[in-house]
Parts: structure tokens; sequence; C-alpha cells
């Protein structure tokens, strides 16, 4: 029993290791000036509002909203200004120091300055970490009327895991930034002489998700819920994804591509055939029968340990075989009623060991 906790104990420093590496850097997040992305529109699953750590989220499956659009990032007149542009909107962005600002938006019906920005990101940044405060300012909407925004926000990178894309693949090492904008905005008419008509007030509240994925510049995927709270209230509801393979193919972007080949070093394949010296294993899941087999043949006798747990050290199934030399052993271990998330199998036998990781849905 000794053993068994101190070999979890060993793998959970150093699984708690690699996790305390994901942190939002400037270096690697920041929008650039000329990058140009692809953007697929959603279906909505309500699940993917879950914050928390060592979360789950899943876009598998959900079918396209809408055709895929261009999301360009470009310069303007202010040099100091990156302008976002994509789905008919621009959102106005500035690095401050430490932090993203959000400086305004322009589309066909409004238009708003920020008199006083709101802070979108600030670098680095881990989970737990968080920002608030208030920003407002002045614009106009469909050119006949007069906008001014009044608004307090709070963000949060209030999630971590994994993100199974729609394609089944898993994006691993996901950071969640959620940001919440409640705002009043002043609407008033103008008569051509000047003359105020009338004044009409609607409150809104704005919920962005962005998930992040380490080794990649841009969210993969965006969610924005905004609710008007009026007379006759209303929702809308946005989900755009940019697959991976849209962010490798930009141009320029060493760091990021290098976080990515120190993921892909560590081992994460299920199906896969490990062979060492003493224990050679075949490892393979059974989703219908919750429960996973290994395979494994010994060049001596010995005790196999296995212990599942997940990625924090806890152990859930753990369990011990002292057999002889020879071929064709097997084990099954069942995750049944395991809530979803990532979770470890390690195998040791003598001086060697061995992990695997695997998705519970």
């Amino acid at each position: 029993m000794h053993r068994i906790v101190i070999f979890v104990l060993y793998f959970t420093f150093v699984v708690s290791a690699v996790f305390s590496q994901d942190t939002l850097h400037a270096s690697r997040h920041l929008p650039r000036r000329g990058d140009v992305l692809r953007s697929q529109p959603l279906a909505d699953r309500p699940s993917l509002n879950d914050g928390g750590q060592q979360q789950c989220w899943s876009i598998e499956g959900l079918g396209h909203a809408a055709e895929p659009f261009k999301v360009k990032y470009e310069n303007t007149a202010d040099s100091s200004l990156i302008v976002r542009t994509g789905h008919n909107t621009q959102y106005h962005y500035r690095s401050c120091g430490d932090s993203l600002i959000v400086c305004g938006f322009e589309n066909n019906a409004s238009k708003v300055s920020y008199i006083r920005p709101l802070s979108l990101l600030r670098f680095p940044m881990q989970y737990g970490d968080g920002l608030a405060g208030v920003y407002g300012g002045r614009g106009r909407l469909y050119d006949r009327q007069r906008l001014s925004v009044v608004g307090r926000y709070h963000t949060c990178l209030d999630g971590t895991g994994m993100l199974i894309l729609p394609d089944g693949d898993t994006l691993r090492h996901v950071l969640r930034v959620r940001c919440v904008q409640q705002e009043r905005d002043i609407t008033r008419d103008i008569h051509t002489d000047g003359k105020r008509l009338g004044v009409d007030t609607l409150v809104v509240v704005k919920e962005t998700l962005l998930w992040y994925a380490m080794g990649y510049r841009y969210p993969v995927l965006e969610r924005i819920c905004t609710d008007v709270l009026a007379e006759k209230p209303a929702r809308y509801i946005s989900l755009n994804y940019i697959a991976p393979e849209e962010q490798r193919a930009l141009e320029y972007d060493e760091e990021n591509e290098r976080v990515r080949q120190q993921l892909t070093q560590e081992d994460f394949l299920s199906g896969a055939d490990s062979s060492g010296s003493i224990l050679s294993y075949r490892f393979s899941r059974h989703g219908d029968g919750q429960y996973i087999t290994i395979d494994y043949d010994l060049a001596e006798g010995g005790t196999v340990e296995f212990v599942l747990c997940d990625t924090h050290g806890i152990v859930y199934r753990s369990l011990s075989r002292t057999q002889t030399a020879g071929e064709g052993y097997s084990v099954n271990i069942s995750y049944a009623g395991l809530t979803r998330g990532q979770y470890v199998l390690y195998i040791r036998m003598n001086a060697e060991q061995y992990s695997e990781k695997f998705n519970v849905r």
C-alpha cells in the first residue's frame, strides 16, 4: 500500500508541474496584425457554460449554424490599435502595459468608442486570476440616435481542462476566460434642428466565453450570450469555432509552435502498444462496458501494479498481480461511475513504469 501511495504522489507531482505551466502570456496570446483565420458558427450547447478545474467541454457532433466567415486582424490610421473584423463587426483592441483592452466596436447598426475602455485579458493569467472595473463610451445607433454606454465588467480565467472538437479529437491544456458585462444603453433621438425628441434606456448583460488552448494564439472557441432586459426581453447566442489547423497555418508564430511540440512529446495515445525489457502491454478501451483492458506479457516474474487516478492524483481503482514470467495475461479495470474528465492509468513492474491517459465523456 505504501508503495502505491508513493508511486501516485510521484506522478501527481509530475502532472501538477505540467498543469502549472498552463498560463496565458502576452507573447503567445496577443492578436497580431495581418493574421487571417476562418471561423465556423456552430449550434449552441448549454453544457459549455460549466467552469472549474479539469473540465471536459465537448463540441463533438455540433452542426453548423451558418456559413464560415473570415476573421482578420488589421491596422488602422491609429497605429496603436488592432482591428478585428469578422461577421460584419469590427472590434478595436489595444495592448496597454500588461493588458489587452477593448476600445470600441462598429457594425452596420451601431458604433461605440469607449472613453473608459474594458480590460479583456491581463498577462500573465492563470486559473483563478481575474479583474474588474467600469467602462463607458459614446456612439450612434442606426445613424439616427446618439448612444451612451455605461457599465461594469468582470473578467476571470474560470476553467481549465480539455476540449473535444467536432471531429472527436481532443485538445488538452485548455484555459477558459469568462467576461461578464452589465451595462445601460441610453439612446437619444435627435431632430435635425438639434432638439431631443426622446430618451430610451436598455439594460444589457453580455457574457463572453473564450477557450484558449496552449500552443494556439487565438481562442479555439468563442461563445457570446447577450441578454437585452426590456419590456420584451431578448437573448442572442453565437458560438464560433476556429479549428486548430487554421492556427497552425499562421506564419512566424515560432513560440506557439515550440509549445505544441513540447506537448506532443507527452504520451497521450490510447490503443498503443508499449514495450519494455520486462513488461510489454496493449491498452484498449470498451466504451459500452465502461472498462479498460490491459493485455500484457512478462519477461520475468514479479508484481505488476495498476493504479487508476485523475490528474490530481486522487486514486479511484488500484490492484496488483504477482505472476511468473509468461504471455497472455489480461486485466480489466472499470471506470463506470466516474465523472467526465481526464484520467490516468499507471502501470509499474519492478523498475519499469508506464502511464496511459484517456477521457471519460
